[in-house]
Order: C-alpha cells, then structure tokens, then sequence
C-alpha cells in the first residue's frame, strides 16, 4: 500500500506546518488519523496560542468541546478571549473552564468583556505565575466605573511578579491614577488609552521601571509645569489632544534616555516647526528615531508662509538624521498635515484637494490600511499619491451637490488612481452625496469589498428605495457585514431584509421595543446566514417582555446561540448558523 505524501514529511516538517495553521484547523483535519500524527499533535513541548476571538459559533463549540480535551489547558501559552461580534461568548467559555487551568499561560488578551466577567478573571491573574502579558479593550457600550479599582490594582501591583507588559484600549476614562501611593517595580511596557496628562505624570512616577509608554492622551488636566525625578523611558509614543512648545519642552526635558519618539496629533494649537522641534530634540541626545503625524485646523497661510514653513524641515540637522517630513495643506479647508515618511500609522487622513510642498514616492505611504477621506464642495482634484494597501475606506464631510458633475469626475478619478480597489474591503460612509454616483461602479471595481457602515437614510437615498435593481443585486452579492447608524431600520422593512439576506454580521437601530416585535421575526426569517446581530433601542430601554420575547423565538428556531444583553439598550446574539 502506497503512503500519501503527507507521511513521506518529516516530524519538523509537519511542525512547521502546523504552525501555520489554527489549533482547530490542526485538530480537525489531523488528529486521529494515524498515531504519528497524533503524537506531534500532542507533543507536550509544543505551547499553543489559542485565540477563541472572531471565530463562528461552530468553530468555538469545536475549541471547547473537542480541541481542548485533547491538547490539555497546560500547553496554552496565550489565550484570547473576546465578546466583539461572538456575544456571551466569554461567559460561555467561563462556563466550562477556570483560568487558574491555564497554568502556563503568559498571555491573556479580554476584548469587550463585561464588567463582571473582567472582575472576575482579573481576580484570577494572581494564580497565573508565569503571565507576562495583558491586553485589555472594553466594550464602549458597557460602564466599568465600579472595576476601575481592580484594573488600577493590577497596573500597581507588588504580587504579579512576572507581569511586564499591559495593553489598556478604553473608551472612556475610567481610572484614579492621581493621588497614588504605590508603585508597579516590575511593569516595563504599557499601552493606555483615555487618560489626562495628570494621569500620564502620575504613571511615569509610580512606574519606576518603565521602558516603553504609549498614550493617548485627553484635551483635559495639562499642567502649567512639569516635574518628574529618574525617568528611565526609552521608547515614548504618544497621541495628543494638545499640544505646544513650552510643555512639549517641559515634558522632553526628563526623558533624556529616549531612543524612539513617535508624536500624533489633531487638533487646534501651537504650530511647531522644525527649528522649534530642533530645540526640543537637544534634550533627546539618545534619539535614534522619530516619527510625528500632526495636523492643524484653522491654519492659514500663503504660499510664501508655507515654503519657510517647510524649508524649517529641509535642513542640515533633519537630513543628517535621516527624518524627512511631508507636508500637505488644504487651503479650502485650513487644514495643514505635517508627517515623517516613509508614513508609520495604518491610518491616514487626506482630501481631495491639498497642495503637496514637498515630493513624496509612492512606497512613502504602504504601511496605511485605513485611508480617511474629507471632501467639501470645493474640492478639486490637485494631488495624486498611491496607497496601494487600503482595505478600508472612510469618506466623511460631504458638502457637494448630486448633480455636480465635475466632482463626481474628480472622485472617480482620484480613487482610480489612489487605492487598490482589490484590496478594498471596508467602505464607511458618513454622507452619501458624492457616492449616490460613484456607490454603484466603486462596488463593481471591488470584488472583495464586502463590510460596510452607513447612515440607513443613506442607504434608502443610494439605492432609490431600494428600487435600484443593479446596486441591490451587488449588495446582496458581496455585503456580508452590515452596519447602520443613527437612523433606525423603520421604512422599507422588507426591501432592506431582502437585499442584505446574506448577511453574516449584522448592527442594527430600532426605535422602540415595538418595532423590536415587528422586525425581529422577519429578520430571522429572511437572514438565515446571520452568525451575528447587534440591536440598539434609540427611544427607549429593552422591556423584560422584550428579552422573554427575543429568547423564545430564538427557542423556536432551535437555534444553537448565545446572547448578552448590553446595558439597557442593546442586545447583542451570537448565530450557529
């Protein structure tokens, strides 16, 4: 009997293989299919990353219920854990195992846990002797105001010896970072989100040892000055709702061992130059590398004002270092974007019209995947550039009329010669003027564009009531993931459940409980590909008759779900479909 090829691999080669491939995947289509197989698949020196995030109901139901019991909970070396579009599925996975399992976890990232399920798995931390890393990003729906203390107890805590770098993704401020009196000696990296300057000073002085520190920071709590003592940073990037010379100054003044500084910025202030920057770079005299993304609103200046302003960038300091800047003006809007290039970030914000002052090359701007996109009624096309790897494509501040033909022609145009619509995957619209003519042959240059977000008014408008038999047949082709905002789903019921029918992803406005009743069957009916759905009441709390009503029809459908109720107004349903 001949052997497939499969068995002709070495064991180091099957190794490598599988490590290009999900632990599920791995288990699926290997395991039990010869006994060599199954003794590399549990080798007992392998450590596996077990990310339960963004998977369908199926495949995690496999995770648990199979991969799992066969791998064992001790060679999970990072575990993820997320409630983002897989609603209940950290209580499901808490239902049958305890972290304290995980013995030899180092990495636990939580992603839109609730608060009681953060609560307690933060509780757990203590047990998990050998966990290096933690990522945390709540759910902007949820209020963690009473567990801002257990998260502030683990950013300062003397019992987690091993912990050294946390990840701190909030949608709010929910921290008491003034007025400590403890210190973390053993926390080295952070990344923070939503907190004041106040707060960003007070975590530098109770982190005696930390090397790596990137913030965002609020417009709210800036001090007149600043003191820190032994600041042993190396790597500073931070995101910044002011910004200007004498507390950029202050601030730099204590960071003396930095090597890396990154700078992001938008906003209204102190417009900064290069020889302003220079002055503060001679506090830095370790700085190797440095990057800044800052751009300024109501800024006017002429031509001339413009040139002095970049040639402050394009001199000998700047080019022996290698730091070259970019400058884009939008003289309709007042808007000046200053950056370092080759460009840093995935997002880029630009318009149809800016001046560009100095010459740029295409491979300047490959790291951007999300690419914003302003346009107003003035727009002309001046300035093209190539930003070959965008998937996601925002267009906001529409000021421009249907029938204006020459900004449809500079539309089409810039975005013919700007973006690989191959690559287009994710289109977020905030005003549909320009795109009532542009919607229609955008999506049949992009066939792997299937993730959309609009205003549903929007949609109504674009598509003629749904009238537009060619759109609608494209939507319904290629719009898996569907996200409306602000108006609620409450004209043209029908249409829009027929035409997104396909849809796996699903978030949706009602106005009241009512229309909860009325639309809810119907969508079940029609949206039999649904995996998840996300429904928000604008006017009004989620009844209890409500909640009973929703679980008994999910009952009836015999469908295998979870749900999670968000708050007061939101219902979040996670399909088996």
């Amino acid at each position: 009997m001949s052997t497939s090829t499969l068995e002709d691999l070495s064991n180091e080669l099957l190794l490598i293989i599988f490590d290009y491939l999900p632990i599920n995947i791995q288990i699926y289509s290997f395991y039990n299919l010869n006994n060599r197989l199954n003794s590399i698949l549990n080798d007992r020196d392998t450590q596996i990353n077990l990310d339960l995030s963004n998977r369908s109901k199926i495949e995690f139901d496999f995770c648990c219920s199979t991969v799992l019991p066969i791998i064992s909970t001790y060679r999970i070396q990072s575990l993820t854990l997320s409630n983002k579009k897989t609603y209940g599925a950290i209580e499901l996975f808490l239902s049958l195992f305890h972290i304290e399992q995980f013995t030899n976890l180092n990495s636990i990232r939580l992603i839109f846990p609730t608060p009681t399920q953060l609560d307690l798995i933060l509780n757990t931390l203590i047990s998990l002797k050998k966990l290096t890393h933690l990522f945390l990003k709540i759910n902007p729906l949820y209020n963690y105001t009473n567990v801002q203390h257990k998260i502030r107890s683990i950013l300062f805590s003397n019992q987690l010896l091993t912990l050294e770098y946390i990840t701190l993704l909030m949608s709010a401020n929910v921290f008491g970072l003034t007025n400590l009196n403890t210190s973390n000696p053993y926390l080295k990296y952070l990344t923070i989100e939503r907190i004041s300057f106040d707060q960003f000073l007070s975590l530098i002085q109770h982190l005696p040892n930390i090397k790596y520190l990137n913030a965002k920071l609020s417009r709210s709590g800036w001090p007149k000055t600043i003191e820190l003592i032994s600041v042993k940073l190396t790597h500073l990037i931070l995101i910044i709702g002011t910004l200007n010379f004498e507390l950029m100054q202050s601030l730099l003044k204590h960071c003396n061992q930095l090597i890396y500084l990154s700078l992001t910025f938008n906003g209204s202030g102190q417009l900064l130059d290069g020889q302003q920057f220079e002055k503060l770079f001679l506090f830095l005299p370790l700085l190797k590398i440095f990057y800044c993304d800052l751009i300024y609103h109501h800024i006017q200046m002429t031509s001339i004002d413009l040139n002095i302003f970049t040639s402050s960038f394009h001199i000998h300091y700047w080019l022996s270092h290698q730091w070259f800047i970019q400058c884009d003006y939008d003289i309709n809007n007042s808007i000046l974007h200053y950056y370092t290039v080759p460009f840093h970030r995935k997002i880029f914000t630009t318009s149809l019209h800016i001046e560009k002052l100095i010459n740029d090359k295409s491979q300047s701007y490959r790291t951007i995947t999300h690419l914003k996109l302003c346009i107003n009624e003035q727009s002309s096309l001046t300035t093209i550039r190539k930003y070959s790897n965008v998937s996601s494509l925002e267009v906001y501040n529409y000021f421009v009329h249907n029938n204006d033909i020459s900004q449809l022609l500079s539309m089409t145009s810039y975005l013919n010669q700007t973006i690989s619509y191959l690559n287009l995957k994710h289109l977020q619209i905030y005003d549909i003027s320009v795109l009532s003519n542009t919607f229609l042959p955008l999506l049949k240059q992009s066939p792997n564009l299937n993730s959309l977000e609009l205003h549903y008014q929007h949609l109504i408008q674009v598509t003629n009531e749904f009238k537009n038999i060619d759109l609608c047949a494209l939507l319904t082709s290629q719009i898996r993931h569907l996200v409306l905002y602000n108006e609620s789903l409450s004209t043209h019921i029908d249409e829009c459940l027929q035409t997104f029918s396909y849809l796996e992803s699903f978030i949706v406005p009602f106005e009241t409980n009512m229309n909860l009743h009325d639309i809810f069957p119907l969508l079940l009916d029609t949206m039999t590909k649904l995996q998840s759905l996300l429904i928000e009441l604008k006017e009004e709390p989620l009844s209890n008759e409500s909640k009973t009503y929703v679980k008994k029809l999910l009952e009836k459908e015999a469908k295998n779900i979870c749900y999670e109720q968000i708050e007061s107004y939101s219902i979040g349903i996670w399909f088996s479909n």
